[in-house]
């Protein structure tokens, strides 16, 4: 019986080191110490990896592109930005985001096309929309109403401007539609 004991006195004795050893790091050397310093540095790199910079510039572009490149499906001309229409998007895209809201209206109550500097819309639409991080995303929730649709394909106007504004993973965009 005594043998029996000392035996398993010797297997829990080295069980608990095993334990030690795998589950425990009692090691206070320099592999350690570098191992360390090296999962620091994989984990900050992993972290700065996932932060996410808006570039508004790019963003617009390529929403241009893949706007333009969805109506020549349609048969309808390319889009070029006006300058104009531009400024006046991303106006109203940084009252979109003030907002947390796609609305029509202004901060103070006004409607959209004041922004424009008029008073009367005939010749003017907007189309504001809440985006992930992706300008092809948008574009799909837009071509999914059909109101929206119709504008995006329309042939009638020919200039548009593009403003977009992030609050976080948020994308508050404005697409500004001229026809002549």
């Amino acid at each position: 019986m005594k043998a029996y004991r000392w035996i398993l006195c010797i297997i829990l004795v080295g069980v608990i080191g095993f334990c030690f050893i795998r589950f425990g790091n009692f090691q206070s050397d320099e592999s350690t110490l570098q191992r360390s310093a090296e999962n620091e540095t994989i984990t900050e790199a992993a972290e700065a990896a996932t932060e996410f910079t808006f570039d508004a510039d790019a963003f617009n572009n390529r929403l241009l592109t893949v706007i333009n490149a969805y109506r020549a499906r349609f048969s309808a001309p390319a889009w070029t930005t006006d300058t104009k229409l531009t400024d006046a998007a991303i106006l109203r895209a940084k009252e979109c985001s003030y907002l947390a809201s796609k609305s029509h209206t202004r901060p103070d109550g006004s409607e959209w096309f004041t922004v424009l500097g008029i008073t009367e819309n005939f010749n003017y639409s907007e189309i504001t929309g809440i985006s992930g991080l992706s300008p092809d995303d948008l574009l799909r929730s837009w071509v999914s109403s059909e109101a929206i649709n119709s504008g995006l394909i329309s042939t009638e106007y020919t200039a548009c401007g593009i403003g977009c504004e992030a609050i976080g993973n948020d994308v508050y965009c404005v697409l500004i539609l001229y026809k002549p």
